[in-house]
């Protein structure tokens, strides 16, 4: 039911209340998991701006892994209250320029 997911959304909706400059996202709540939010981000410095809002210390961003080598993915969750909200960026792959001497 959706009335299950309320709790979790309303979270979302006061933490974007008291911090109206966050940047927009891709928003998705589940009826499986109604306790949890997903934020989903297209750049690092997005994610940032979640991570400063959300009170997480940097070290709780996590790289993952991404099924497509040309794009990466970051991710961090925090749990406010009851509800937890995942927040993730995905976002061109960084080009390796160097080269390798032997």
């Amino acid at each position: 039911m959706a009335a299950s997911q309320a709790n979790a959304l309303g979270t979302l909706l006061r933490l974007i209340d008291a911090h109206p400059h966050l940047p927009g996202a891709y928003i998705v709540s589940h009826c499986f998991i109604p306790q949890r939010v997903d934020v989903q981000l297209d750049s690092p410095s997005g994610l940032e701006a979640w991570r400063e809002a959300l009170n997480l210390p940097t070290c709780a961003i996590e790289p993952k892994r991404f099924p497509d080598p040309g794009r990466q993915e970051l991710e961090m969750s925090a749990d406010v209250g009851t509800a937890t909200i995942r927040v993730y960026a995905i976002f061109p792959a960084a080009r390796d320029d160097s080269r390798r001497t032997a």
